[in-house]
């Protein structure tokens, strides 16, 4: 029998080094029910327009397209969208940008498994979250037109009676 993951989201994983991609690949697809990986931003952000995943957990510094302009484009087209970075740099300014691009983590590497088990544990919360209240919106949007199509025929139902007495009277 197949392990069933912990959360129903998907994740796009961006890391350019070969050997941790695969490692963070792995632990995550334990995890979450889809695991997308890309070896830089550019293909990180070719995959994130294709897929459209829950959750991008990306590096910063990378080949092509870093992480942080990854995560800007990102953040143009679905301005919502969570994003995890890890960086081996400490370093304020791009500690600042990510700030300003409104990520959601920011984890220093190494990154040890328990802490990014963490951090996704909160982020896959946050996102189902979101996703159960917009399906819930949806609902009750759904049955506010059906209750409004229900009055209108009784609407048109009095007024048809009340023809039929004023004709009759």
């Amino acid at each position: 029998m197949e392990n069933q993951p912990l959360y129903d989201i998907s994740v796009l994983f961006v890391e350019d080094n070969d050997s941790l991609r695969f490692l963070f690949e792995k632990m995550l697809a334990k995890k979450v029910a889809k695991v997308i990986s890309a070896e830089n931003g550019q293909v990180g952000l070719d995959l994130y327009l294709l897929h459209k995943p829950d959750l991008v957990i990306t590096d910063i510094s990378m080949p092509v397209m870093d992480g942080l302009q990854m995560i800007k484009k990102i953040k143009e087209k679905m301005p919502d969208t969570k994003v995890v970075v890890m960086s081996a740099y400490s370093n304020n300014e791009y500690f600042l940008e990510a700030i300003n691009l409104r990520v959601d983590a920011y984890l220093l590497k190494p990154v040890d498994a328990p802490k990014l088990v963490s951090t996704l544990n909160n982020m896959s919360f946050e996102i189902i979250a979101e996703k159960g209240k917009e399906k819930l919106i949806a609902e009750l949007m759904l049955d506010l037109a059906t209750l409004r199509k229900e009055l209108m025929e009784k609407e048109q139902q009095i007024e048809d009676l009340k023809g039929r007495l004023e004709k009759n009277q």
